[in-house]
């Protein structure tokens, strides 16, 4: 592909961007572009770099691409599971390159399983059930609220502050 690269999905409706050989990398070529609401695994753009917004990178199987770290907040207006993606206000889950914040709210965030944040933030009155699954901190982890387990134990790796 060349010229113009527009895509735009919806909150909590992403286009999905991926290679139809397995793990091999799909190649475009792409001169300018305007993409928002996406998540690409094994894209190879030879072209100007794409810094798609409210996206994320499902793979490091990328080329030309440029994921900066979204805020993501935690609404909880649809139930307390984490892969809900009307939980969030991107409309999407969040990726290891997020820097996430949860806030009080209607229902409390529980983890389904293992999970890396760019950063993170548990703001006061707020908690966060990990459900015993480890949660890797890349940077910085702010706690004014409650990091708990409903089962199993905490399992905290901050690699910042």
């Amino acid at each position: 592909m060349s010229g113009t690269f527009t895509l735009t999905g919806a909150s909590g409706h992403l286009i999905y961007i991926d290679s139809t050989n397995g793990s091999s990398m799909g190649k475009i070529f792409v001169g300018t572009s305007q993409v928002s609401y996406v998540a690409v695994k094994n894209s190879d753009n030879s072209g100007t770099i794409i810094t798609p917004t409210y996206s994320t990178k499902l793979n490091n199987n990328l080329v030309g691409w440029n994921f900066l770290s979204v805020m993501v907040s935690w609404t909880g207006t649809t139930s307390t599971a984490w892969t809900t993606t009307s939980n969030w206000d991107t409309g999407a889950v969040p990726s290891a390159y997020d820097n996430v914040t949860i806030s009080d709210g209607i229902c409390d965030p529980i983890m389904n399983g293992a999970k890396t944040l760019n950063s993170l933030i548990v703001n006061s009155g707020a908690v966060l059930d990990t459900a015993g699954y480890t949660l890797t901190i890349s940077d910085d982890l702010t706690n004014s609220g409650k990091i708990t387990a409903s089962s199993g134990g905490i399992n905290l790796d901050v690699a910042g502050t």
